[in-house]
């Protein structure tokens, strides 16, 4: 079976009404709405401060509390950047997001290797995604979770597959891609969600916890025999961003099983303790007790 394109529909006014607004006018409506969020309603304020806390214990009452409000400021920013990636040209995007190393990814491209493409949810993921299918001369498949609300849903589909991206829901994404592991593709993953109880994880020392991995890319990379590159990401400034690629695993696999679950942790670590406020702390992370026997 092969992989096909989500059902087009029509995303909602509003935020594509937005994303015709300059990208300094949505920075500085972000960095209100944040500011407000912070002070006034405090929304999830106490929650996200208790995650930091327990992934930087080091840090004292002051500067966590400073960490917690650069933040909110970053998600703001991100969240306008979000909505600009419906609009913004291909040729603004390339100048913001900068590939330090492309030529990784050139070397499969020239074997003809399809590989997959792993990332986390910081430094503002869909630009970075969108990014790479606007570059990458080859089938680009995004696996994805179905959001709940519907309008966000269309908006979503309609920016991730501009230049061309092919979605494949989660629940669908092993039949549907084992149809063409053949061609020449990059499958995109975003991997540091908590998994959902019952489904397989790896668990990883990480940020001072003991964290659930998902293993889904890893066992797919052992199966078909592709090579696993790992998109790590930093933010430069508002609205910029440069991405380094990483092989955290190639064929032919004899390794211990997980080893890449493990290289992409201690990568994505490394990436948080250098630029914290970068990273999306969802509520999620550490939503799961590790199992005595596990």
């Amino acid at each position: 079976m092969s992989p096909r394109p989500r059902r087009a529909a029509s995303p909602p006014w509003l935020p594509v009404l937005v994303s015709r607004m300059p990208l300094a006018a949505l920075h500085l409506l972000a960095r209100v709405l944040a500011l407000g969020a912070f002070h006034v309603l405090r929304y999830r304020r106490a929650e996200t401060q208790n995650l930091l806390g327990k992934a930087f214990p080091e840090l004292g009452p002051a500067r966590l509390a400073a960490l917690t409000k650069r933040y909110y400021c970053r998600v703001a920013d991100i969240a306008a950047e979000i909505a600009k990636a419906y609009s913004i040209p291909r040729e603004e995007l390339g100048r913001r997001v900068r590939f330090t190393n492309f030529e990784l990814l050139e070397r499969y491209l020239a074997a003809r290797q399809p590989f997959v493409l792993v990332g986390s949810h910081g430094a503002n993921w869909e630009w970075v995604s969108l990014a790479c299918s606007a570059r990458l001369p080859c089938e680009y498949h995004v696996v994805y979770k179905e959001p709940r609300d519907a309008a966000y849903g269309a908006f979503m589909a309609a920016v991730r597959s501009r230049f061309g991206a092919i979605l494949i829901e989660r629940s669908r994404a092993l039949p549907e891609l084992a149809g063409r592991q053949d061609r020449l593709r990059a499958i995109a993953l975003a991997v540091d969600h908590a998994p959902a109880p019952g489904e397989p994880c790896h668990w990883v020392r990480f940020l001072n916890q003991d964290t659930a991995f998902q293993v889904g890319f890893e066992r797919l990379a052992r199966m078909w025999a592709y090579p696993v590159v790992h998109a790590a990401r930093r933010r430069l400034g508002r609205g910029r961003y440069e991405v380094t690629f990483e092989i955290l695993g190639e064929p032919p696999y004899a390794g211990p099983a997980y080893a890449m679950v493990e290289r992409f942790a201690a990568s994505l670590e490394r990436a948080i303790r250098a630029n914290p406020e970068d990273w999306f702390w969802h509520r999620r992370l550490w939503a799961h007790r590790r199992p005595f026997y596990a």
